[in-house]
């Protein structure tokens, strides 16, 4: 090699059977002639989940080296047995005008032969989520001897599923000595996170060998899609403290659903000068903690619900909705509804107060969207949208055209929401509703006749029925 100045190379393995724990800089480049230092990166940062590294190298200075050195060292660990080829798959080499060096490169392979090591195994290997139900994976070693503590980093993609828990399994609790287990897991917010950290060590002079479950981690699904669940670090000791041998199988999760990212404003509860809806049902403690849409006329037979304290902790929710998805415009071509929640901005949000409504087991495929409330006309949207487990916002409050039929929803003041006052959810709101609201009045609580979503029925709901009277849906 002749006047190097800076190198860039890009090496290749297949990540199944070797990580990458660490690149280390050589010494040919700090040798060179000015005594200057070099610039030295690598990445991605992720060296250990990655199947192609890229490490850059240069002089800080005018200066170049010649002859023959090492640039730097490349560790891996054996993650299974096999063979891979570790291979150049770019390379630059260039002088200090900038000038290509001519270069040849020549390839390696690492074996990775049977050893007598433990398997961290995830139970089971694949499983697909068609309900709304929570899923776990049992994290367990087999084949192990002489284990004192362990640590254990699962990775999984969180826009997918959410982890809710972790809990101990009995592996080590069943020491010889009768000693308890110290177990822990980070972060501490687990929901949030896409990575989990669980360690645990026994609190006496005793080991065990075997096999055994060590956790169960318990996930919700959030989103459709198919998340990996991968042992991304771990750690294996004995009473004295020595590295034991160990590989991690992975598994895999898939969410068999289609979302529904939708929002829109209520005229009832709407505040023009704040832009958003208010929130007095919530913070007066009067919304129910399961769906209200069981009776007549929606008949919705759905168990969705929330647990007690849920609102005070979610202060933003305005009230339930019944979201519909229909293959045409008419009531008969229904194949989905879904209780969801309504916050004060006017997304339309699943019953864990965060994402898109979940419909599991539907195709994805084009969908009118219909959005119904209780006291409030329904509104449906002008055109088939395309759902999936990643829906782009059909927002129907931006434009008046984004719902069906003629001026179905009302000027709100530049934006746009469903018409209040359909006490009885009929569809129209006529003598009937005016007769119910009166007949409600100076009522404290969670009614349809309070139009305005306000706690109370009073003078302002039963002059907002009359303001309104004669509208009707213009959903079919």
């Amino acid at each position: 090699m002749e006047n190097l100045f800076a190198i860039s190379l890009t090496l290749s393995f297949n990540n199944s059977i070797i990580k990458c724990t660490g690149i280390t800089e050589g010494n040919f480049l700090a040798g060179n002639s000015g005594g200057y230092n070099v610039f030295f990166e690598t990445f991605p940062e992720d060296l250990y989940s990655a199947s192609a590294v890229t490490v850059d190298q240069s002089i800080l200075g005018l200066a170049s080296v010649s002859g023959t050195g090492d640039l730097f060292t490349i560790t891996f660990d054996p993650s299974a047995n096999g063979s891979t080829a570790i291979e150049f798959i770019s390379f630059s080499l260039r002088d200090i005008n900038n000038q290509e060096i001519p270069a040849t490169f020549e390839s390696a392979v690492i074996n990775v032969n049977p050893i007598n090591a433990a398997v961290i195994k995830l139970t089971p290997t694949e499983q697909t989520v068609n309900s709304n139900g929570s899923v776990s994976v049992v994290v367990g070693v087999d084949g192990v001897t002489d284990l004192f503590a362990i640590s254990v980093t699962l990775s999984f993609d969180n826009s997918i599923i959410k982890c809710t828990g972790i809990t101990e399994g009995n592996f080590l609790a069943g020491n010889g000595g009768g000693y308890g287990v110290f177990f822990e897991t980070s972060p501490e917010d687990l929901y949030s996170t896409s990575s989990v950290t669980v360690d645990q060590s026994i609190l006496g002079l005793a080991t065990v060998s075997g096999s055994g479950n060590i956790f169960t981690i318990t996930f919700e699904p959030f989103a459709g899609g198919t998340s990996l669940i991968e042992v991304t670090e771990f750690s294996l000791r004995d009473i004295n403290n020595q590295v034991l041998p160990a590989f991690a199988e992975t598994a895999e999760i898939t969410v068999n659903a289609s979302v529904v990212n939708s929002k829109i404003f209520l005229q009832g509860p709407y505040n023009t000068g704040a832009g958003s809806m208010l929130t007095i049902l919530n913070s007066s403690a009067l919304l129910p903690l399961t769906q209200p849409y069981s009776g007549v006329p929606w008949n919705y037979l759905g168990s969705e619900s929330v647990a007690a304290g849920f609102f005070s902790t979610h202060p933003d929710i305005v009230d339930w909705v019944l979201v519909e998805l229909r293959t045409g415009t008419s009531a008969g071509t229904t194949v989905a509804r879904r209780a969801a929640l309504l916050k004060s901005d006017g997304s339309i949000v699943d019953i864990n107060g965060l994402g898109p409504v979940r419909f599991f087991g539907l195709a994805a495929a084009g969908y009118y969207i219909v959005v119904k409330h209780r006291n409030h006309l329904a509104i449906m949207s002008s055109g088939s949208v395309s759902i999936s487990g990643i829906t782009p916002l059909y927002n129907f409050t931006d434009l008046q055209t984004k719902a069906y039929g003629t001026n179905a929803m009302m000027d709100l003041g530049g934006v746009y929401g469903m018409y209040t006052a359909d006490t009885d959810g009929s569809g129209v709101v006529n003598a009937t509703d005016r007769s119910n609201t009166w007949n409600d009045r100076n009522l404290l609580g969670y009614y349809g006749t309070d139009v305005d979503l306000s706690g109370v029925v009073n003078a302002g709901d039963r002059s907002t029925v009359w303001n309104n009277r004669n509208m009707q849906t213009q959903v079919p």
